[in-house]
């Protein structure tokens, strides 16, 4: 099945390799081919339309209604990043060249699990080792997508059912422990930080049962961090990712250097560095990280 999404301000070569996903790969035609929670695609850009092909889809009208829903919600097309952008350059005058080298990227809203996993397995790794460890992963437990070569990711309830010495192929290292705690830890939490089904209504926004009171990014962020494995980068980048808050800022090395060269910051002052994206991107820091990121890389490749 096909499904086309209008879209007039992406570029998704940026996107899918500005280290918020791991599991697109680019094809020599331009496309990327991969997987987002249970679904396998084929996907490109061209004259103002994203294409989506799914071999496993079947084309009928529920079926492209359920598609268009996901991979509208999935790209963030609800939102106007030319306002964004426009509003980050009014709040802040160093950021042009970061906005202008990393105009078309958006900020994905994957699913949680899938985003909790990638990150926890992302500490302390490089992007290609990062994308083996989690199709190594996705193949060892996950389920096969049907008419793709492709796994999902193992659920939690798969992966807190294993042992860290049956996760040995995938050569998760020290984060193999992470990965079977944190499995048996989201669980219990789940009914507080996810919303059901993943990916649909306003991701951060998962209804507590019982109160009918929604969690805030604070609650949110601290819940994370009390996942094991899980540090103050890997919860920002949870919460960007995974539960839509765009104003997170995640600071990683790369962010870190970024704000040293762009904005004189000591390396070492993460403190000052997270004041200043909060007094200076405030709704878009999340945004923000994704241009910085982007462009400080670029630099350095």
């Amino acid at each position: 099945m096909i499904t086309e999404l209008k879209c007039r301000d992406i570029d998704i070569w940026k996107t899918f390799t500005c280290g918020q996903c791991f599991r697109w790969k680019h094809r020599p035609d331009g496309s990327f081919a991969g997987a987002a929670a249970k679904r396998a695609a084929r996907i490109k850009y061209a004259s103002g339309v994203i294409v989506i092909e799914e071999d496993s889809v079947t084309d009928t009208p529920e079926n492209r209604k359920e598609a268009e829903h996901f991979w509208a919600e999935y790209f963030d097309l609800s939102r106007d990043y030319g306002k964004a952008r426009e509003w980050l350059l009014s709040h802040d005058e160093k950021i042009g060249d970061a906005v202008k080298a990393g105009d078309g990227i958006r900020i994905l809203r994957q699913d949680l699990w899938e985003t909790i996993v990638s990150f926890i397995i992302s500490q302390n790794n490089n992007i290609p080792r990062i994308q083996g460890c989690i199709e190594a992963l996705a193949e060892l437990c996950g389920e096969k997508i049907p008419g793709s070569e492709l796994y999902s990711l193992p659920s939690p309830e798969v992966l807190s059912g294993m042992t860290p010495d049956a996760l040995a192929p995938v050569r998760l290292g020290y984060r193999a422990p992470y990965l079977v705690a944190a499995a048996r830890e989201y669980i219990k939490l789940r009914p507080l930080l996810e919303a059901e089904p993943s990916l649909q209504g306003t991701p951060g926004t998962a209804d507590i049962s019982d109160t009918g009171k929604a969690l805030t990014a604070a609650e949110e962020y601290s819940l994370l961090l009390s996942l094991t494995g899980v540090g103050p980068k890997v919860a920002s980048c949870i919460s960007l990712f995974g539960l839509g808050r765009i104003e997170s800022f995640p600071i990683d090395v790369w962010v870190r250097r970024v704000m040293h060269e762009v904005y004189g910051f000591d390396e070492g002052d993460m403190r000052g560095m997270k004041k200043y994206a909060e007094e200076h991107f405030g709704q878009y820091g999340g945004l923000a990280q994704q241009y910085l990121f982007y462009f400080i890389r670029r630099q350095n490749m």
